[in-house]
């Protein structure tokens, strides 16, 4: 979000319990990953996705194949976007990559 024409930043953050295992992935466009890539990101049993992706990125193929490989699974997360800015300013940050056109969880 942009607060008086000027770049801003937003972050988030999670309290998981002991027995939580988190595995941080980027997917950059149009590279989407192979489903047996997504069993190889699940540590435990059931998995639950939070995702952050930009504005271009094609999210509901994405889920799709989520839900393909974990139908069970939630999934929630938020577009990257910038109010005043062009579509190509927002960006996501996740597993060592800054990306301008893709997704991250």
């Amino acid at each position: 979000e942009t607060l008086g024409g000027d770049s801003a930043l937003c972050v988030a953050a999670a309290w998981l319990p002991e027995s939580a295992h988190a595995q941080i992935f980027s997917v950059a466009q149009p590279e989407l990953p192979a489903i047996n890539n997504l069993e190889q990101l699940v540590l435990g049993e059931p998995p639950s996705f939070l995702l952050f992706a930009t504005p271009e990125f094609p999210t509901p193929k994405l889920l799709g194949t989520l839900d393909a490989v974990f139908p069970a699974a939630p999934k929630v997360g938020a577009v990257a976007d910038s109010a005043h800015a062009e579509v190509e300013d927002a960006q996501v940050f996740g597993a060592g990559r800054v990306l301008t056109s893709g997704a991250v969880g």
